[in-house]
């Protein structure tokens, strides 16, 4: 679910509002699931960056 919702909101670029109607979730409810995901991707990303790093 929270993959589907940070597709909507940034690569499809849906508001808030319409991500959370499609979704049938409560718009707060949303805010936190996009705003955990993109905490998410930035430590994975963080993670690979560092192992790439360590490769040079």
């Amino acid at each position: 679910a929270d993959r589907v919702a940070v597709q909507l909101y940034y690569i499809k670029e849906y508001s808030l509002e319409e991500t959370a109607e499609i979704l049938g979730q409560n718009i707060n409810t949303l805010k936190v699931r996009v705003h955990r995901a993109r905490q998410r991707l930035a430590d994975e990303l963080k993670k690979i960056l560092k192992e790439e790093a360590l490769t040079l």
